[in-house]
């Protein structure tokens, strides 16, 4: 169900209908003027829906400073069954909902305000609320917090796209099912994970805590979850610092825009499928494991002047990636190694092809030269 401009449905004398829609598995609110705070009796009555889309609702702001509920656990068991959550340029939403468990997807795009992706009643919203994370506290109080079921958010989250949340400084707790990660032109900076549930959500701290000056010599690791296949990162600076360890699962990497990213580590080789690496201008090192590389199919190096030249194992499987965009001294390397397989190929005769590979040898240390003086 679509409901456009649907101010009749919301506000202090709007009609109550929703009682007949507990079979609904669908809705979209769009441009909902009179749609404030969260409608949680709404929400208690929508008890079969799965996918629930609100967008251009300039209003809304999130929940009132004393909700309507009494219980907190009456709360949590709203939209049992939503899988799906869109929030599309909502201006002034601060506060998210209390979003189930059986949540799968959630996307956030163009809520500038939003300050937290969970309710005050979820516990963690107070850490980051008005925070700009700019301490190490933020790791050290989610570890804090009791391991209870409150406390294990979104198990079955599979999807997690922010875009332009500038005000989101603080992503937590993101459960091991995740398996898609993209976030673009947002200020977070840290970005929590559990590993193998509650237990060892202290050894996947943050994949970025700013550190004290003492601390600053040695650089940070950095784990994701264990089940992710995509990781975007576009222009969120300063997100990703120090050494990111890639897990076996991953497929594509997308890195770009950001500073502070150091290297790229895996301590079981992922088999990734696309890496895009674009204007990291701190990135040094790459994974130099060729189980890394061996099913590569795209391959974007642009703009990391520290990485100086590419590790061996990924030197060799250039000839065989079908779509690559390569700085110009890496491209000379490609050249230099294909050219015994530029003459095996061939069916000119010898002494030209003896001309071309002299030429074409010359011209990449010549190359090489100018780079490296």
């Amino acid at each position: 169900m679509e409901l456009g401009c649907c101010n009749l449905f919301f506000g202090s004398g709007s009609l109550e209908p929703w009682d007949y829609f507990f079979h609904l598995q669908k809705l979209e609110i769009d441009r909902c003027d009179m749609l404030v705070h969260w409608p949680e009796k709404v929400f208690q009555s929508l008890v079969s829906l799965r996918r629930l889309v609100i967008k251009n609702c300039k209003n809304l702001t999130g929940y009132t400073q004393a909700p309507l509920e009494p219980s907190e656990t009456e709360r949590i068991q709203h939209l049992p069954g939503l899988e799906s959550l869109l929030l599309e340029d909502c201006a002034s939403l601060v506060e998210m909902f209390n979003v189930p468990a059986s949540l799968k997807e959630m996307n956030i795009y163009l809520c500038r305000k939003l300050e937290s992706l969970f309710g005050k009643q979820q516990g963690l919203s107070e850490l980051v609320e008005g925070s700009s994370c700019s301490e190490a506290i933020v790791p050290t109080a989610i570890s804090g917090l009791p391991s209870s079921p409150m406390n294990h958010f979104y198990p079955c989250l599979e999807s997690l796209w922010i875009l332009y949340c500038e005000s989101l400084s603080a992503v937590l707790r993101l459960p091991p099912s995740l398996k898609t990660i993209y976030m673009a032109h947002s200020s977070i900076l840290v970005l929590s994970c559990q590993l193998d549930g509650f237990q060892k959500q202290q050894e996947a701290t943050s994949i970025n805590v700013p550190e004290s000056s003492s601390s600053s010599s040695s650089s940070s690791e950095h784990s994701l979850t264990p089940c992710l296949e995509s990781l975007v990162i576009l222009s969120c600076a300063g997100m990703l610092a120090g050494i990111l360890r890639l897990p076996m699962s991953l497929k594509r990497l997308d890195i770009r825009r950001t500073n502070g990213l150091m290297s790229l580590e895996s301590l079981h080789p992922a088999s990734l499928e696309d890496l895009q690496l674009v204007s990291c201008s701190t990135l040094a090192s790459l994974p130099n494991e060729l189980q890394a590389y061996k099913f590569l199919q795209e391959l974007a190096i642009k703009g990391c002047p520290a990485v100086k030249k590419l590790p061996r194992c990924l030197e060799r499987q250039l000839g065989s990636i079908k779509r690559k965009r390569l700085d110009a001294h890496y491209e000379g390397i490609h050249v230099f190694l294909c050219l015994p397989h530029l003459t095996n190929k061939c069916s000119y005769p010898s002494h030209l092809m003896y001309h071309v590979n002299t030429v074409c040898t010359k011209f990449v240390l010549h190359h090489f030269n100018v780079i490296w003086n």
